[in-house]
């Protein structure tokens, strides 16, 4: 059997735990969390020291420009049809979707019923008589004047055959009566004429415009309650996500997920920047990414623009070595593709001293 002196013991101890913590520290440089690696030259005898190259990495997710926009009703009532899939394109104004609208098509259709009544009187008040009418006020005039000249010839006659006593002096008032009755019936008829030639008073017209005011709001509100039965696209994009079918209840506050759900604009790639690093980060700087998903395929873009606020990190990888305890800055990148799925996780590179050029 061989023995060991306590010294011997105690020095192999010490040993083990020198190569212990020698380890440590090996794999505590080796697993180091950040994000900008720094690839330092191999010391030389001689010779200046290489100029120090710092990189960027990255995770991110694939998002359209516009992020998700959630298309809702506005009012409750039977989703009548959807005009567009998952994947379609969409055109800004385009209706998407429309619930069942009979009464508010009725009630347009009778506002502008009323409307084009309004307007026809408002019409007629301003044209004043047709001149049909007219023509016959102006003769209704001549004839009276005629049966005035008449009365006074009359009045004149009476009154040379009351003075010769051939007639009573009864028949000179009578002729002055018929004289008075044929004046006033004159007087009658120009008023009229002038009145017809004026047109209608300037409180009846005002009050034929006011009409048909009233008429054209009452047809705007109807085509509103109409467009409230409509959905439509707030921009050029594609259709991410259709929520709803034909014959769905929908519209009820805070209750069941929208009808459709779009994006729009270009591919951008929103990413997590440890704020360690954002020195390092500048509008305009090429970035490359990679994913998974597309083994070996490198794809391009250029930083966009960084937000303002720092913050907790928006996604975890699920990597061994990343930290969850650091802030981050998001860094939104323009990706040069065009047809990558939205939620797509990649892992961005900003390479160092590169300037995006733009075509």
């Amino acid at each position: 059997m061989v023995s060991c002196s306590p010294r011997a013991k105690t020095l192999t101890v010490s040993a083990a735990l020198g190569l212990l913590s020698a380890l440590s520290v090996a794999l505590t440089y080796a697993s180091d969390g950040g994000q900008a690696h720094e690839a330092r030259p191999t010391p030389g005898p001689a010779g200046p020291a290489p100029a120090r190259v710092e990189v960027v990495v990255a995770p991110g997710v694939v998002e359209p420009a516009t992020r998700l926009v959630e298309l809702r009703v506005q009012q409750q009532g039977r989703l009548a049809r959807v005009t567009r899939e998952a994947g379609e394109p969409v055109a800004a104004g385009e209706v998407l979707a429309e619930l069942e609208s009979d009464v508010e098509r009725a009630q347009v259709a009778l506002r502008a019923a009323e409307l084009s009544r309004a307007r026809a009187a408002l019409a007629r008040v301003e044209a004043g008589a047709r001149e049909e009418v007219r023509a016959r006020a102006r003769a209704d005039l001549a004839r009276a004047e005629a049966t005035l000249e008449r009365a006074r010839l009359e009045q004149t006659r009476a009154q040379a055959l009351v003075e010769r006593a051939v007639q009573p002096a009864h028949t000179l008032d009578t002729a002055r009566a018929e004289l008075a009755a044929a004046a006033a019936s004159r007087d009658a008829a120009a008023a009229w004429v002038d009145e017809l030639a004026r047109g209608e008073r300037p409180e009846v017209v005002d009050e034929a415009r006011a009409e048909v005011a009233r008429a054209e709001a009452a047809l705007l509100l109807a085509e509103a309650q109409l467009e409230r039965t409509r959905v439509r696209s707030p921009l050029d994009g594609r259709v991410v996500y259709r929520h709803r079918e034909p014959g769905e209840v929908v519209g009820i506050p805070n209750e069941g997920p929208p009808l459709l759900t779009v994006a729009g604009g270009a591919l951008r790639l929103r990413c997590d920047v440890d704020a360690r690093d954002l020195a390092l980060v500048s509008p305009g700087q090429v970035v490359e990414a990679v994913a998974p998903a597309f083994p070996g395929v490198v794809f391009r873009g250029r930083v966009l623009r960084q937000e303002l606020t720092l913050g907790r990190k928006n996604f975890r990888t699920d990597r061994p070595r990343e930290r969850i305890d650091t802030k981050v800055l998001e860094v939104v990148v323009e990706l040069d593709a065009a047809d990558l799925p939205l939620g797509l996780e990649m892992t961005a590179t900003f390479l160092p001293g590169a300037a995006a050029s733009r075509p």
